[in-house]
Parts: structure tokens; sequence; C-alpha cells
């Protein structure tokens, strides 16, 4: 792979430029413990980039269905925080 590849995030350089340019989701530490105690979530961090396919992918109990329901608001993180960035959509 080139690293002088722009789409190339494994390069450290790329992935600085990418995350400063303020076309993002960045996704910090998110928890998710539901009433019951059953944890979800544990921690997950995850940046997303403008332009970029993404796909979300686990087993069943993996916790995806509860990450897109935080990041829509249909439930609140225990802890954590996720950040929209996005500015030139």
């Amino acid at each position: 792979m080139n690293d002088e590849d722009p789409d190339n995030f494994q390069d450290e350089k790329n992935y600085e430029e990418q995350l400063n340019s303020g076309d993002c989701l960045e996704i910090k530490n998110i928890v998710k413990i539901y009433d019951d105690g059953k944890q979800a979530l544990n921690g997950l961090n995850l940046n997303m980039y403008n332009n970029e396919i993404f796909a979300l992918l686990g087993h069943n109990g993996a916790g995806k269905s509860t990450l897109i329901s935080i990041l829509c608001g249909l439930y609140e993180a225990t802890e954590g925080v996720y950040f929209s960035l996005l500015r030139n959509c």
C-alpha cells in the first residue's frame, strides 16, 4: 500500500489530517449498562470519516443496535462521549 495515498488511513499522518479536517464522527469510550446490569458496550472507541464506507458487524448481543440507538438519541450512554464533526455534508 502506498504511504502517499490520501485514502490510506493506516498511515498516521493521513489519519491525523482526516481527523483534523472535521469530517468525521468521533466516539470515545462509550459504555452502556442497562438497568438490569447487562453491559452492552464496554469502552468503545471509533472514528468514522466522510466519504468512507462503514459496516458494523458482530454476533447477536454484541451491542450493534445499542450503539446505533445511542448515536440516534434513542438511548443515553452510561459513560463516554461522541462528537459529530461533519462540516462539509
